[in-house]
């Protein structure tokens, strides 16, 4: 790794830059196999995922594996290199593999049944009792704190949340606790080509696939990702898969000069698909409320609202928003020349760099509308009638 001073091959860079060399094959065959396990029955339990585990338990309600976070890891692979033709032809070959799961504790306030049928009789989530529905005729007399009728949309959204599951509320609040098994698995093959053409003259060519998913519950921002609220129920899932290319062709030019001329391709897709134990929810959503702007100019008519702050705290605090469906791509072609020339203790350096990239980044999901109000969350998600005021 180059931190700084480096040559002016690298002049494209504003910071450090990393240069990886791979193996290659030699006049020897060689092989090996990897292996690297990690499983949560050595781990100590998570502090919170503790709590969270014997709050369910005192509530008759035991959670799986007693709230404790699942840490099952396995990495494996193997390499083969050698020669082709003796002197003249080499290859290398690897595979490897990468397949976790991760518990991560999610934690919440969330309505009750009765909430989300509308009686708001006994708040929970330390909501106050919403006023003036009477006044508004959303609720009669008798039943005050009763709505008359729901809104489509805001009891389809609510079933975008689980039911408690803590009869005694952890210390923040939440009545709703889980632990969340994310799957992460990645795979990566390689194969390097050297061809000795003369005694002055070497080509070598690489390819290298990978692929990275994340299945939902994805993993949020424990793993850096975004757009994803912490339910089960809707989540997205997340693939990347990449490739790079690259063919080289080195040339010694006399005892004081060497050429390097390289083309690379490489491309990355980050492909978000709709997921979670009921993605069929999506759908509902779409349809229960309307988007902002004309389905016919989106690139697809699903998505959600993003309701920053989500129900208050309904949701402690948590966003409702969903990035699936979502697709970005990256294509980037480069060609460079670098020369150098040893003169006495000094050494010269030159060359030429050009790329080029074809990049397209679809925000599939309609806009649809921001959602602010001053009136108690629960009513204002499921009071007849709600406009989802755009911000």
């Amino acid at each position: 790794m180059l931190r700084n001073s480096y040559g002016p091959e690298y002049g494209q860079a504003s910071g450090a830059v990393i240069n990886i060399v791979t193996r290659s094959g030699s006049n020897q065959w060689h092989g090996d196999v990897l292996y690297f396990g990690r499983n949560d029955a050595l781990n100590a339990e998570e502090w919170f995922a503790h709590a969270s585990g014997v709050a369910a338990a005192a509530s008759g309600t035991p959670l799986h594996n007693n709230g404790k976070n699942e840490l099952r890891r396995n990495d494996y692979g193997y390499s083969v290199g050698g020669p082709i033709k003796k002197d003249k032809l080499f290859v290398f070959w690897s595979q490897e593999w990468n397949k976790e799961v991760r518990g991560i504790t999610r934690s919440s306030c969330v309505p009750s049944q009765a909430e989300r049928d509308g009686d708001f009789s006994n708040p929970t989530c330390g909501e106050p009792k919403p006023t003036g529905l009477v006044a508004a005729g959303l609720a009669n007399p008798a039943t005050p704190y009763k709505l008359n009728a729901l809104d489509n949309g805001g009891s389809t959204l609510v079933q975008w949340l689980p039911l408690p599951n803590l009869a005694t509320p952890l210390p923040g609040g939440a009545d709703w606790s889980q632990s969340l098994n994310t799957p992460i698995d990645w795979s990566q093959w390689n194969i390097r080509l050297d061809y000795n053409i003369s005694h002055s003259q070497t080509l070598m060519f690489r390819m290298t696939k990978d692929s990275w998913t994340n299945d939902s519950p994805n993993g949020n921002s424990t793993l850096g990702l975004w757009g994803d609220a912490i339910y089960p129920a809707l989540n997205s899932n997340w693939s990347q898969p990449s490739k790079q290319i690259i063919g080289r062709l080195t040339s010694t030019i006399g005892t004081s000069m060497v050429n390097d001329l390289e083309f690379a391709f490489s491309d990355n897709r980050i492909n978000i698909t709709p997921g979670g134990t009921d993605p069929g929810l999506l759908a509902q959503i779409t349809a229960a409320i309307p988007t902002s702007y004309p389905s016919a100019l989106k690139t697809s008519p699903l998505g959600t609202p993003t309701l920053w702050g989500g129900l208050g705290n309904y949701t402690s605090g948590n966003t409702l928003w969903l990035i699936a469906p979502w697709k970005n791509s990256l294509d980037i072609y480069t060609v460079r020349d670098d020369f150098s020339k040893v003169l006495g203790a000094q050494t010269l350096r030159f060359g030429g760099f050009l790329v080029g990239m074809a990049r397209t980044n679809t925000t599939v999901p309609p806009a649809r509308p921001n959602t602010h109000s001053s009136e108690p969350a629960g009513v204002q998600a499921f009071r007849p009638a709600t406009t989802w005021p755009t911000s």
